[in-house]
């Protein structure tokens, strides 16, 4: 993936992640455990939450 033009262009530099890819949906990480709603204001992007 890193070899790939579009790759190289938009995300080459970035933090690296870990995708799972379940049944039901798809996981972003950071190696660590920390997932990609830590920057995220509190509730966003969970349907579930009342905020």
């Amino acid at each position: 993936v890193q070899d790939d033009a579009t790759y190289a262009e938009h995300w080459a530099g970035q933090r690296d992640i870990v995708i799972r890819i379940e049944p039901d949906r798809i996981v972003i990480e950071r190696p660590g455990g920390a997932s990609e709603d830590d920057d995220a204001p509190e509730g966003a992007g969970d349907p579930d939450s009342d905020s």
